[in-house]
């Protein structure tokens, strides 16, 4: 499954359309191109518009934030708890989506438990 419409992810993902078309778009961009849009435009014009997974992609010194922020200002301890919680309802969906093993979810939630202590 290399190739997804817009729909299917947004079905899967349920993220709100303007954080879910963000982190599409950014990760569609030319000079990163992990994803790979059958239109190259910045927009999601079409429900049916299909975006490809470029195999082909390595580049170690790409940092690509998965997830992005707001542009609302909120205190930093509001902005802490409002990441939190968006990283805690958008992880089990990728793990589904990337077919972790439960012993892998159980991996990745223990250094979580460890790093917020």
């Amino acid at each position: 499954m290399n190739k997804l419409t817009y729909k299917e992810i947004a079905d899967k993902t349920t993220i709100p359309k303007k954080r879910l078309d963000a982190a599409l778009i950014a990760l569609c961009k030319p000079g990163v191109q992990v994803l790979i849009k059958e239109i190259k435009k910045p927009v999601f014009e079409s429900d049916a518009e299909t975006v490809t997974l470029n195999i082909e992609f390595k580049n170690n010194a790409v940092r690509i934030n998965l997830i992005p922020t707001g542009v609302a200002k909120l205190a930093p301890n509001e902005v802490a708890e409002q990441t939190t919680k968006e990283n805690e309802d958008i992880l089990p969906i990728l793990f589904s989506m990337l077919n972790f093993s439960n012993d892998e979810i159980n991996s990745v939630n223990k250094a979580r438990e460890e790093l917020n202590k």
